[in-house]
């Protein structure tokens, strides 16, 4: 079941990736769809408590990003309509939100920053003048972890949890 579960995660990640490169766009119905197959996967091998306090946790760390990145454009004077229509979509947002589900939380910190960080070597090798299709690039990573974790029999909710 668990093979399953990450073969689908991982189709719907892919298409998000060539969705947000190809149309620099992806359709909505997506991020519930494979968000939900992600934490399907993490039932399967966590506890409800642990899933719970792990995304209470990553919402908290995206709050507190996303509302320091808002204070820092309104006080260059941008409002909401610019900041989401010309340098954050709203996809990427749905994404952000749908990361909180799929990794445990000391993990999640640390792979939104350096996926921020790869998404945007990415950007200036290989989408030069163009946006970068941060939700996509993202759904790459995050597809690697997944399947990192499961081809090398790891458990990153039981192995991470503990240092909490």
């Amino acid at each position: 079941m668990e093979v399953i579960v990450l073969i689908l995660s991982c189709m719907v990640l892919l298409w998000v990736l060539f969705e947000d490169i190809r149309f620099r766009a992806v359709h909505w119905p997506l991020f519930p769809l494979g968000f939900g197959l992600i934490l399907l996967y993490r039932i399967l091998g966590a506890s409800y408590p642990d899933i719970i306090y792990s995304t209470l946790y990553n919402l908290f760390f995206l709050l507190l990003n996303m509302s320091v990145l808002y204070l820092v454009f309104r006080w260059k004077g941008y409002g909401v309509k610019e900041i989401l229509n010309s340098f954050i979509g709203l996809g990427d947002l749905l994404f952000f939100l749908g990361l909180c589900l799929a990794l445990p939380f000391p993990l999640f910190p640390a792979f939104f920053i350096l996926s921020l960080i790869l998404s945007l070597l990415f950007g200036i090798i290989w989408f030069k003048k163009q946006s970068i299709p941060l939700a996509g690039l993202q759904a790459l990573f995050l597809m690697a972890v997944l399947v990192y974790e499961y081809s090398a029999g790891l458990d990153l909710n039981s192995m991470i949890l503990w240092l909490v």
